[in-house]
This record gives C-alpha cells, sequence and structure tokens, in this order.
C-alpha cells in the first residue's frame, strides 16, 4: 500500500470517528434535556408537572382603556368595578357608578352582579337586574367599557 492510499484511510478514518463521537454527543444531549410542551427541561424518567386549569378573563373591547390593559385575568374570588380606587378595576369614565359591578368566580362558573349602578351594568345589550352566571363570548357594558367573556385560555 502506498503511502498516499494509507494517507487517504487515515483521512476518512477520522472523519467518521469524528463524525460517530458528535453523533453520540447530541444523542445523549437529547436524551437529558428533552424540552416539554411548556418550555422547560426534563430529566430522564422525570414526568412534566401538571399546569394548573387557565383563568377566565375579561378582553375589553370598547371604551377608555383600564389599567392592566386589555386583558384581565379573572384570578381572584371576587372582582370589583367602578370608577373608584378600591376596585380591583378601575373603569376612568364618568358614566361608570364608584362601585358598578362585580364578578365572583367559584370554580369554572363567573357570576356578574350591578351593585345599584346609576347608569346600570349591561349584559349583552340588557340591563342587568339579577345576578347571572357568564357564558364565553357575553359582552359586559358598564360606563362607557365593554368587555367580552372568556371562560379560559389567553389568546
Amino acid at each position: 500500500m502506498d503511502e498516499a492510499a494509507l494517507l487517504a484511510l487515515l483521512r476518512y478514518g477520522f472523519l467518521a470517528a469524528l463524525y460517530l463521537f458528535l453523533f453520540a454527543l447530541i444523542r445523549a444531549l437529547y436524551r437529558d434535556l428533552r424540552v416539554t410542551a411548556g418550555g422547560g427541561y426534563l430529566a430522564p424518567g422525570q414526568q412534566p408537572c401538571p399546569q394548573p386549569p387557565p383563568a377566565p378573563y375579561l378582553e375589553q373591547v370598547e371604551g377608555i382603556a383600564v389599567a392592566g390593559g386589555p386583558v384581565l385575568p379573572l384570578d381572584e374570588h371576587l372582582v370589583t368595578f367602578g370608577r373608584h380606587p378600591d376596585n380591583q378595576v378601575v373603569l376612568p369614565s364618568r358614566l361608570a357608578s364608584a362601585h358598578h359591578f362585580r364578578l365572583q368566580i367559584t370554580g369554572d362558573q363567573v357570576q356578574i352582579e350591578d351593585l345599584g349602578s346609576t347608569n346600570g351594568t349591561y349584559l349583552n345589550e340588557e340591563r342587568l337586574q339579577e345576578a347571572r352566571l357568564l357564558q364565553a363570548g357575553d359582552r359586559i357594558s358598564a360606563g362607557d367599557a365593554t368587555f367580552t367573556f372568556h371562560p379560559a385560555s389567553r389568546p
């Protein structure tokens, strides 16, 4: 075997060994660092943690913007709306009462109740006379603000 053939054989052998090493390295990394759906990493044999159910939320679709942005998560047991600063959601409108309406969250149900507001709280363009359970897509109007109710999973 001449010297050129021996060098070519060694060169290709070295490249094959290098590719096998890189393949084994990537395979080991992949097994050790499996990415979960939530974006975290799992060790081998580890199970992902269950995610808490998504909270219902309101999306403001009309009116002067409320503090907290257009998407308001309903992750507390009781959420009050009104012009007074002691409400969880302050409605910056002169048409809103100091304490306009409240949402009570119990499990997967959300109940709306008017708090004796002067201009009324409207659910799907009907004045709210008594407490009612919200359904997906319901429109709530108070003052000049209008919200759409979504039972879960933010956009």
